[in-house]
């Protein structure tokens, strides 16, 4: 296989993605790093993934922008009251004359040591399960990337990451007490339609909510849920 050549979900040789994340070549994902995403998720050490999809070690499995941030804390360190401690005790000569035969094994050897042990460390590592954020409960097997359990919750956290429903609340009430949609409209600024639609939905959410709550009895809601079951 040559440089550039489709490997997986990207190309040999090459780590695709923009400044911020890269690209995985066993899943599509991107990801600010790859070495703990491949060890966790594919199980598979950082240089052995390099090897099956030819990527040099001068190419970082980071992103551009971590990279970046590394080099910049690393630079800061040079000229630092730690580094100055360590120049004075540095002594090149003291640490020629102290290695031993074991010093100078084959990098060979080491390396798969290395590996041996980054393989032991990824069997035991779990994957971190995160709880559903409007019940708690554990998410779906179908449903582990977003942070929901099921569509009922995935409608619930979609529509309280709008924040509007503590002004849909109030439409609403002044709808109850006899208020027209045109008036509740011209008060803030916006259509009639736009009026009414957003009632309809939050209404909608409510009702979503009320099967929440007979679902799971005690779940935590909004404080402008609470005030309006």
């Amino acid at each position: 296989m040559n440089v550039g050549d489709k490997d997986g979900h990207g190309r040999y040789g090459i780590i695709d993605g923009d400044d911020e994340r890269i690209l995985c070549h066993e899943c599509g994902r991107m990801y600010k790093s790859l070495a703990a995403h491949v060890a966790i998720t594919h199980e598979v050490t950082a240089d052995e993934y390099r090897e099956k999809h030819g990527i040099p070690q001068k190419i970082p499995l980071v992103s551009p922008e971590v990279s970046a941030k590394q080099s910049k804390k690393a630079k800061a360190r040079v000229g630092s009251e730690g580094w100055k401690k360590f120049e004075a005790k540095r002594d090149p000569t003291a640490a020629s004359h102290a290695r031993d035969e074991s010093a100078f094994k084959r990098r060979g050897v080491d390396i798969e040591v290395h590996a041996q042990r980054a393989r032991q460390n990824i069997k035991g590592a779990k994957k971190r399960i995160r709880p559903c954020v409007v019940c708690g409960r554990p998410p779906m097997k179908t449903r582990m990337v977003v942070p929901t359990c099921s569509e009922l919750c995935a409608r619930i956290n979609t529509y309280r990451s709008h924040k509007g429903g503590e002004r849909s609340a109030r439409w609403w009430r002044m709808w109850e007490e006899g208020e027209s949609w045109s008036a509740i409209s011209r008060m803030n600024g916006c259509s009639h339609t736009n009026v009414r639609w957003t009632v309809r939905r939050w209404q909608e959410h409510m009702s979503d909510v009320r099967e929440l709550v007979q679902r799971s009895p005690g779940v935590e809601l909004q404080a402008w849920e609470r005030d309006n079951l």
